[in-house]
This record gives structure tokens, C-alpha cells and sequence, in this order.
């Protein structure tokens, strides 16, 4: 029995860059919007998986981790990230 698609386990599209994992709140945001839109940006990817499921299977709950590894301090950013289906 399935529970729910857990989209991406623990993501890091951070890794190899500048952003520490654990910086700071400011510095993560700033980094967050540097990327933004490119293929850095873990909603922009989030949302394709999301309407691709979505298209064929419109009631299973959906899992999405933040960023570094599913970090809590991840995900203010990935929180504005919203299920069309809902």
C-alpha cells in the first residue's frame, strides 16, 4: 500500500556551490534568489514532477524535501511551492 510519492529524497541542488549547508537564514535566501527560475532552483523542478504526476494520478498526496538533504532551515524557500491539485 502507498502511502505517498515522495518526489525527491533529499535534494541538494546547494551542493558544490557557495552556500554552506546550515548558512545562515539571509545567506540562504539571498542564494535561493540568485537562482531562481534556472536549473539550480528546486521548484522549477518540483513543479514539472508535480504536474506530471498530477497527470496521471490526481489523489495521491505528494512529498516534497527541501533542499541540503531535506534541511528544515530549507524549507522557507520550498514553502511557497503549492499543489495545483489541492
Amino acid at each position: 500500500m502507498l502511502a505517498a510519492y515522495n518526489l525527491i529524497n533529499e535534494p541538494a541542488s546547494e551542493y558544490g556551490t557557495t552556500l554552506a549547508e546550515h548558512a545562515p537564514r539571509a545567506a540562504m535566501q539571498q542564494w535561493y534568489a540568485s537562482v531562481e527560475d534556472g536549473p539550480r532552483d528546486l521548484r522549477v523542478l518540483s513543479r514539472r514532477l508535480i504536474a506530471s504526476v498530477r497527470a496521471v494520478d490526481a489523489d495521491m498526496p505528494l512529498m516534497l524535501d527541501a533542499g541540503w538533504y531535506a534541511a528544515a532551515d530549507a524549507f522557507d524557500y520550498l514553502q511557497r511551492l503549492r499543489d495545483g491539485a489541492r
